[in-house]
C-alpha cells in the first residue's frame, strides 16, 4: 500500500513538471469551398484579390448586368423625371422577372431603377435604357464603352437586363472592377442596401411593393438562414444557362469586401447564399485594413535642384508631396497589418521622375510618381508635386540683377557687403574729383590775378613793353 501510494505521489509530481501544450489560436488559411464555376473576392478600396476561383473564365451574367444600366442610368439620368414607358416594356414572356411595367405607364427613372434592382425587373431595364439613351441599341453602346473605361477587357454586352445571349458575357473579375466602382456612389448604395420599397399608383397600376431578391440583406423571416449581418447589398442573379449568380458587398470594422459568385449550379442557386457568407467570413477572419495617409505623409521624398541659386530657401533641395485621394486604406494579411503597424519604417518609397529636375519648378507642378512597398507588396502609387517654388540661377533673388529681399533671405550679408563696397568706392572717387577740382579753380584764380598785376605795369616806352611782352 505504502508502494502503491508512494508511485502515484511520483507520477503526480511528474506530470506537474511536465510543460503544457497549448493549442494554437492562430486560424489558418483554410479557404472557403466554393461550387460554383467562377468566383472572386475583392478588397472594395484598393481592388486586392483576397479569394478567387476561376475569376477570369468566360460566365454570362445574367441580371448582375443590372448593375451596370444602374450605374448608367445614375450618371446619365436625371432619376426623378417622368418617363413614359413605351413598346419596350412589352416585350418579355411571363416567365422572367418584370416589374410589371405597362406601355403609356408614368414613372420616373428612380422607381425604374427600384423595379430593376430589387425585383430584377426586366421590363424596368428596357426601360431606363430607352428614358437615358433613346434607343436600346445606343444604351447598350454605352454600357460597353464604360466597360473598357473600366478595365473589363473580357466583356461585352448586348442588352440592359441580362437575359441569355451567347454574345453577351463577361467575368467574375471584371463584374468585381463594376461593383467595385459603382459602390462608390452614394447614391447607387442607397438602392442596392434597400430591402423593400414602395412604387405609389400610377396612371397604368396600382401601388406596388418591391422585395429585394438578395437573401442576404432580406427581411423575408423564411430567409433568416441566408441573412448575413454585415450584407450591404448589391445584386442576384438567374437563369438555366447562367446559373445562380451573384454580387454582393459587406462592410465590418472599416473593412468593405465584394464577392462575386457564377455559375451555381443548385437548384434555384440556393447555395450561392452560403457561399458568399463563407467568402466574407474568409476575409474578415483573415485579413484586416488600415488607413496609412499618416504613416505615408511623414516619408519624405527629397532631391536635390542642381541650378537652384545660393539664395535658395531650401539651399537647393526640393520636397515632394505625394497626392493621395483620400484617405490611403491598405487591406492585408491581419500579420502583415500587425508587422507594418509596429514598424512603419517597413514601407519603402520608389520615386520616378517624368522630367529632368532643373529650375524653375512651380509649386504644385506634378513631377513625377512615388511607389510605396511593403516588401514585395505593392501598397500604392500616387502623384508626386512640387511642395515650392524654385527659380533658376539667372532670375533668381540674390542673382547679379537684383539684391535679397530682408536680412533673413540667404546671401543677404553678402549682398549688402558687395553694396557697401560699391558704395565707398563712389564716396571715394567723388572726393577725389572734388579735390581735384578745388585745386583746378584755385590755380585758375591765382593765374588770372597774377595776369591782372602784370597788365596794370606795362610801361609805356616801347623797349620797355618789348621786354614785358617777351616774359609773357
Amino acid at each position: 500500500m505504502k508502494k502503491l501510494a508512494a508511485f502515484v505521489a511520483a507520477l503526480l509530481f511528474i506530470t506537474i513538471l511536465m510543460p503544457v501544450n497549448t493549442v494554437s489560436a492562430e486560424p489558418t488559411f483554410n479557404e472557403p469551398s466554393i461550387k460554383a464555376k467562377s468566383a472572386i473576392l475583392i478588397d472594395a478600396n484598393s481592388g486586392k484579390v483576397l479569394f478567387a476561383k476561376n475569376e477570369n473564365s468566360k460566365i454570362y451574367p445574367a441580371s448582375t448586368t443590372k448593375i451596370m444600366t444602374t450605374i448608367l442610368a445614375i450618371e446619365n439620368g436625371n432619376l426623378d423625371e417622368q418617363y413614359i414607358c413605351g413598346r419596350e416594356v412589352s416585350v418579355f414572356s411571363k416567365n422572367c422577372s418584370l416589374m410589371g411595367l405597362k406601355p403609356k405607364e408614368k414613372v420616373t427613372i428612380r422607381e425604374l431603377i427600384y423595379g430593376m434592382m430589387l425585383v430584377s425587373g426586366n421590363d424596368a431595364a428596357n426601360a431606363v435604357a430607352v428614358a437615358v439613351d433613346g434607343s436600346i441599341d445606343s444604351f447598350v453602346e454605352r454600357m460597353n464603352q464604360k466597360a473598357q473605361e473600366l478595365g473589363m477587357e473580357n466583356t461585352n454586352f448586348v442588352n440592359a437586363h441580362g437575359m441569355q445571349k451567347d454574345d453577351h458575357y463577361s467575368t467574375a473579375a471584371d463584374m468585381a472592377k463594376l461593383a467595385q466602382y459603382a459602390m462608390k456612389n452614394e447614391e447607387f448604395r442607397k438602392f442596392v442596401a434597400t430591402k423593400s420599397h414602395t412604387i405609389a399608383s400610377t396612371n397604368k397600376s396600382a401601388a406596388r411593393e418591391l422585395i429585394n431578391t438578395n437573401k442576404l440583406i432580406s427581411l423575408d423571416p423564411a430567409d433568416n438562414k441566408y441573412h448575413y449581418a454585415y450584407a450591404i447589398g448589391i445584386k442576384t442573379g438567374l437563369t438555366p444557362t447562367a446559373g445562380g449568380c451573384l454580387v454582393a458587398a459587406a462592410r465590418h470594422d472599416g473593412m468593405e469586401l465584394i464577392a462575386c459568385i457564377y455559375g451555381d449550379t443548385s437548384a434555384d442557386g440556393v447555395k450561392r447564399w452560403g457561399m458568399a457568407k463563407n467568402m466574407f467570413d474568409y476575409g474578415y477572419n483573415y485579413y484586416a485594413s488600415v488607413d496609412l495617409t499618416q504613416i505615408l505623409s511623414q516619408i519624405k521624398i527629397q532631391e536635390r535642384i542642381p541650378n537652384a541659386p545660393n539664395s535658395d530657401i531650401g539651399s537647393g533641395v526640393l520636397d515632394f508631396v505625394p497626392q493621395f485621394e483620400g484617405n490611403v486604406m491598405y487591406t492585408d494579411t491581419k500579420e502583415n497589418i500587425a508587422q507594418l503597424t509596429a514598424s512603419p519604417d517597413s514601407i519603402t518609397a520608389i520615386k520616378a521622375f517624368d522630367k529632368e529636375l532643373v529650375a524653375p519648378i512651380k509649386k504644385d507642378e506634378r513631377m513625377g510618381t512615388v511607389t510605396y512597398k511593403l516588401g514585395n507588396q505593392l501598397i500604392l502609387m500616387a502623384p508626386l508635386l512640387a511642395s515650392r517654388d524654385v527659380l533658376d540661377a539667372d532670375s533668381a533673388p540674390g542673382s547679379p540683377s537684383s539684391a535679397p529681399a530682408s536680412p533673413g533671405d540667404p546671401g543677404y550679408i553678402e549682398a549688402k557687403t558687395k553694396k557697401d563696397t560699391s558704395i565707398v568706392a563712389i564716396v571715394i572717387i567723388c572726393v577725389v574729383f572734388l579735390v581735384g577740382l578745388i585745386l583746378l579753380i584755385n590755380y585758375l584764380v591765382k593765374r588770372s590775378k597774377k595776369n591782372g598785376q602784370l597788365k596794370r605795369r606795362v610801361p609805356n616806352n616801347k623797349k620797355a613793353y618789348y621786354n614785358y611782352r617777351r616774359r609773357f
